[in-house]
């Protein structure tokens, strides 16, 4: 695979001009309804309904340290305003910024670590150094970029990620070779040889869900062309992949890039580091048409390995 480019200050920019930058916590959490621990009285009271983490086993009310509530907003630090979820209310307050007392009211104050409303970050092991690689090879996977209408096909794929420091944020070059349209012309991003098609931006390591936990690698493509023929096509919005990676210390990642069998991509939703659901949205766009939702596919699961035997960890996990 060619030499990576360095894409970071560029995508930056584009990250910018697109809105899609990642912002500090709202006052609109969308984080999921469940059990959470509950904001101690300044006495050092519990305030809490559940004796459990999962509020499975009831408790006395305002007395133990876990509620059921869907959280709303960050108050300060990790004290966030929650409603709720249960029949019984026994909340704290009134209202939903958590401002005005009220006994037996419908809202209570939780504790949400900032670890869970902070991305992953991408860490080298102790005594290795930044920049740190990880790289797939998959030569023989089938391709595909599709819209509702149209389809791209290819055979082979490879793709570089690059971390420069301890963060979420890294850069990504993804190359797919062999690449045709549905008449068999064969296609290419602009400057590259016939059949390749280059893509190339930032990446940021995302949760997809929060209950169960899960990960997601969020690709911020930077707008380019792909010409098949007299046709072309111009790519850009975000890419969202799966993410599986064991805790602590690892040498690799693997992930699903897939579609839903109708030019849409199967994986669509992602937390920002203020806790908000955010929909990643391919767009396609042909010469004098309208633009139109695509997705991308890699016909298998793939594995990206560290370089230079580096270890490394995803924290927050």
């Amino acid at each position: 695979m060619r030499r990576t480019i360095s894409v970071g200050l560029r995508a930056a920019g584009v990250l910018a001009l697109c809105g899609l930058a990642f912002a500090p916590a709202s006052a609109s959490a969308n984080l999921p309804a469940g059990c959470y621990k509950s904001q101690k009285e300044e006495a050092g009271g519990n305030t809490g309904n559940y004796k459990n983490s999962t509020c499975t086993e009831a408790g006395a009310a305002l007395k133990d340290e876990y509620v059921l509530a869907e959280p709303l907003g960050k108050i300060t630090g990790e004290t966030w305003c929650a409603k709720l979820t249960t029949s019984t209310k026994t909340g704290l307050y009134s209202n939903s910024g958590c401002t005005t007392q009220q006994e037996n009211g419908e809202y209570t104050d939780i504790v949400i670590p900032e670890s869970k409303t902070s991305l992953p970050d991408l860490s080298v092991a102790l005594g290795a150094s930044y920049p740190l690689k990880l790289q797939v090879k998959a030569t023989t996977a089938g391709t595909k970029l599709s819209t509702p209408a149209e389809v791209l096909k290819g055979h082979g794929f490879l793709l570089t990620l690059i971390g420069n420091e301890l963060s979420s944020l890294g850069t990504y070059e993804a190359l797919f070779k062999e690449v045709t349209d549905e008449s068999d012309e064969s296609c290419k991003s602009t400057s590259d040889a016939l059949g390749e098609v280059l893509m190339s931006g930032t990446y940021h390591i995302v949760y997809t869900s929060m209950s169960p936990l899960e990960f997601g690698t969020l690709y911020l493509v930077l707008p380019f062309e792909i010409e098949c023929g007299a046709e072309k096509l111009k790519i850009e919005g975000l890419v969202l992949s799966s993410l599986k990676a064991s805790a602590g210390e690892i040498t690799s990642v693997s992930g699903v890039l897939q579609d839903n069998g109708e030019g849409k991509p199967e994986l669509t939703r992602y937390y920002n580091d203020g806790g908000t659901v955010v929909k990643a949205k391919l767009t396609v766009k042909a010469s004098g048409g309208t633009a139109k939702e695509g997705a991308e596919e890699i016909e298998e699961a793939v594995t990206a390995e560290a370089q230079e035997g580096k270890m490394f960890e995803i924290t927050n996990m």
